[in-house]
């Protein structure tokens, strides 16, 4: 069952990285294929449980891809105006993403995109682990259910749910099969926007 953020509650927002806030061009079945990742099977569960030598190629193997893909990738519309109204709502940012670091930052790089924090599985372990999400949490001194994840993806919104934390699906005008996983469900970055104003106080609002 899905956590709903009551309004004039929200205190921080986290984001998924890859096809949430910027473009992400890889192809997760040769990604699979390369490493050896039977269909169904989360990667980085299959890498993980890899003899030591296998493992440090794999991990080479999707760096790379990774790191290439970063290379290419381009914001998506909206996201500086978002992230400049949560920041003037005094609402602090997170990322938390299953990329490495090295991508990642090249990603918020090309995007010239600050936040408050940016996870990487190198620091936690991946999502659906509502762990980072914990940690951030904590770190802010916030309660979970006065926060809010954004993602695209499953994984995004089962650690949301894990953490006891309302989530939002960004679907980004596709189709998505995860809309009933979700708490909220808006269209993109710029709509997103808008959907957030009811859950800020509105004293802090420029209404």
């Amino acid at each position: 069952m899905t956590i709903k953020l009551l309004n004039n509650k929200l205190s921080g927002v986290l984001f998924d990285l890859d096809n949430t806030l910027v473009s992400c061009t890889m192809n997760f079945k040769e990604m699979r294929r390369a490493v050896g990742c039977p269909e169904g099977v989360d990667i980085l569960v299959h890498v993980s449980a890899l003899d030591e030598n296998l493992r440090e190629q794999a991990h080479e193997t999707i760096i790379d891809i990774e790191v290439a893909d970063a290379q290419l990738s381009e914001p998506f519309d909206g996201l500086t105006e978002l992230f400049e109204f949560l920041n003037h709502q005094d609402i602090p940012t997170g990322i938390i993403t299953r990329n490495c670091l090295e991508a990642a930052r090249l990603k918020l790089q090309r995007a010239n995109l600050s936040t408050d924090i940016l996870i990487t599985r190198e620091d936690f372990p991946a999502k659906p682990h509502p762990g980072a999400l914990l940690h951030v949490a904590n770190s802010w001194n916030l309660n979970t259910r006065n926060m809010l994840f954004v993602g695209d993806y499953k994984y995004d919104l089962l650690a949301a749910n894990n953490a006891q934390m309302p989530s939002c699906l960004v679907h980004n005008e596709k189709d998505s099969p995860f809309t009933s996983m979700a708490s909220y469900v808006t269209e993109d970055l710029i709509t997103l926007k808008q959907d957030l104003k009811p859950f800020i106080q509105r004293n802090r609002l420029d209404l």
